[in-house]
């Protein structure tokens, strides 16, 4: 029985997030010092457009940032976690909140990261990501090859996130919704095809990065999205952590060995709560919520501990 975290990417945020943090007097401090860092007002809304909030250069730090504060404001009244995870820049968030770098370190690695990845995708046309529910591997393999887009992240069996070319990817989304119309299709809010080789160039620059950086000690291993493998110290997962920008992620398989590490309840930090949805349809007995389904942290305090204790 043990406690897992993982952190969410993009594709959430809203103007008024950090609004949630302001009943809580420990999170102040933070929520000030990236509001300096980043040179941008965050309380009580984030002094941005809606269309400016959804760019990598914005959204990368500011929810890299929200996770983290989520998880300062808990680590000290939870069990130790038995292991982390992230979703995307969420895996970046997760080396973070298990202490492998500090706030300010983890934002001006969220920032870099997404500055990369926006000169990358600046060589191609423009790209985007496309969620696909309902579609099994063989077929979507078949139509990425078809349409010359890429398979991006697989939540599960049968539900994929697809990236390229804008106008591909719209092809793509044109054939679907005629002929299959039982696939359920949505836009991704981001603006650039991550977890592609749109974005190799991003991969190879942020690998170099992450190499020049002094890495502490983690609390608890990473569980990488890429090649699933288990982290125990932070150096071991520069290679992970750059690749994941253009290769596929495959985020059900590393929820499953998280269980295999012996976590039974996960607690998902960040905007919104779509990996709480995505794990709770992966159907492997695991309690799931987000720290965004709470009003108080005495109540995701006991909804832990009752669950731990409970199984």
């Amino acid at each position: 029985m043990g406690l897992g975290i993982v952190c969410s990417g993009q594709g959430n945020q809203s103007l008024n997030m950090f609004s949630t943090l302001q009943s809580y007097p420990d999170a102040v401090g933070s929520v000030t010092a990236l509001s300096q860092q980043l040179g941008c007002v965050l309380l009580p809304q984030i002094a941005l457009t809606d269309s400016e909030l959804f760019t990598n250069k914005h959204a990368q730090p500011l929810i890299a940032g929200f996770s983290y504060i989520q998880w300062e404001l808990l680590k000290s009244q939870l069990p130790a976690p038995t292991a982390f995870a992230g979703y995307s820049l969420g895996e970046l968030s997760s080396y973070a909140c298990s202490g492998a770098c500090n706030f300010a370190q983890l934002i001006n690695l969220a920032a870099t990261r997404a500055n990369y990845m926006d000169a990358a995708a600046g060589q191609y046309a423009p790209s985007t990501l496309l969620a696909i529910n309902g579609i099994l591997q063989e077929q979507l393999l078949q139509f990425c090859r078809d349409f010359v887009v890429y398979p991006a992240i697989q939540n599960s069996r049968d539900n994929w996130v697809i990236g390229g070319l804008v106008e591909n990817l719209q092809n793509l989304f044109n054939m679907l919704n005629t002929h299959f119309p039982m696939y359920k299709l949505n836009w991704i809010k981001v603006n650039l095809a991550s977890h592609t080789p749109i974005l190799a160039a991003a991969s190879e620059a942020f690998a170099t990065y992450l190499s020049q950086q002094v890495w502490q000690d983690l609390a608890a291993p990473i569980v990488t999205s890429v090649e699933n493998q288990v982290i125990y110290a932070a150096k071991d997962g520069i290679l992970s952590l750059s690749q994941q920008i253009s290769n596929t992620i495959h985020f059900s398989r590393t929820i499953e060995i998280m269980q295999e590490l012996g976590v039974t309840v996960i607690l998902e930090l960040g905007a919104g709560k779509a990996l709480t949805n995505i794990i709770n349809n992966l159907n492997l007995g695991l309690k799931v919520r987000s720290f965004n389904d709470f009003s108080s942290l005495d109540g995701i305090i006991n909804w832990v501990s009752k669950n731990l204790l409970s199984l």
